[in-house]
């Protein structure tokens, strides 16, 4: 019988020729996530003997693996803030760098406090990763997710249910803020950011398992953030916060499309090591841009309140 060491050493080899960007670690948690047992524990087990369906199992995912399969696609779930959060074809993965987004809400909470229940609503909301762990963490709130795709919006409603919050989450099918006419104390949104002509160029775990519909910002990856800018006043209020997420490669241009609409206060949220990853809008701070755009939203904005 073959050892696990053994089998941990095949893998990494069998992922490092295909170009996987971290092979030891992905084999290790491959055989984990087989074997439903820790990284730390597979150490004490390694020169154990690996009985054949097993041995089975864990090549039959290290094979997807080779294809470029991300390995939340490969068990169908990831781990997001706490919360396991099932994945499932057409709907784009949890982007982990958005965890940030929810730090940075706390840190907006404690700054910007707001009385009685808040209400979020997560635009583009996928698996509803982001709407479900800022429920989970913040008690008193309730939320809307929206997402053009009936595959994510049943995913994110699953997954609703699944992480205990389903009686303070709903969720809409809708493309952008369409079907949203009520407005909102926090908003969350991880847009599609990529430039149409580089999508090309991703990595076979991005481009070849995530619909491009998340991935396709036009043609420099701003268009969404531009949108953005308007469609936050139709779904705000005086107090209301945006928190969105943008490549560190976009921070700054994305920042001065905030301040050019209007906005006077755009702050950069970075990660623990410091790197940009999000701006923090908030609602009050604007005024009206002579921009024809920006007036006629403000004018809905103020129909709605």
């Amino acid at each position: 019988m073959t050892t696990f060491r053994e089998i941990l050493q095949d893998a990494t080899q069998r992922l490092q020729v295909a170009g996987v960007y971290s092979p030891d670690a992905d084999a290790a948690i491959i055989i984990s996530a087989i074997l439903k047992t820790t990284r730390e524990h597979l150490k004490d087990m390694l020169d154990e003997q690996v009985q054949p369906d097993v041995h089975a199992k864990i090549m039959q995912a290290v094979q997807q693996r080779e294809n470029r399969m991300p390995i939340a696609r490969i068990f169908g779930h990831t781990m997001f803030r706490g919360i396991s959060i099932q994945t499932g074809d057409g709907v784009f993965e949890p982007c982990i760098e958005t965890e940030t987004l929810i730090e940075h809400l706390h840190l907006a909470l404690e700054k910007n406090p707001h009385k009685g229940a808040l209400r979020v609503l997560d635009i583009g909301t996928g698996t509803g990763c982001l709407l479900l762990s800022a429920l989970n963490e913040v008690p008193h709130a309730t939320g809307v997710g929206v997402d053009i795709a009936d595959e994510a919006v049943a995913l994110a409603s699953h997954n609703a249910v699944a992480s205990g919050v389903g009686g303070r989450a709903e969720f809409r099918k809708g493309n952008w803020v369409e079907n949203v006419q009520e407005t909102f104390d926090i908003v969350l949104c991880n847009p599609p950011f990529v430039p149409s002509d580089l999508i090309s160029t991703l990595v076979p775990e991005v481009k070849s398992h995530d619909p491009k519909a998340s991935l396709d910002g036009g043609k420099d990856g701003l268009r969404f953030y531009r949108q953005l800018t308007r469609d936050f006043l139709n779904v705000s209020h005086a107090g209301s916060i945006g928190i969105f997420h943008v490549s560190m490669t976009f921070i700054e241009q994305v920042k001065r499309i905030f301040q050019k609409a209007g906005y006077g206060s755009v702050e950069v949220c970075r990660n623990y090591y410091g790197v940009p990853m999000g701006v923090i809008v908030l609602r009050d701070s604007y005024r009206e841009a002579p921009n024809i755009w920006q007036q006629i939203a403000g004018m809905v904005a103020s129909k709605r309140r």
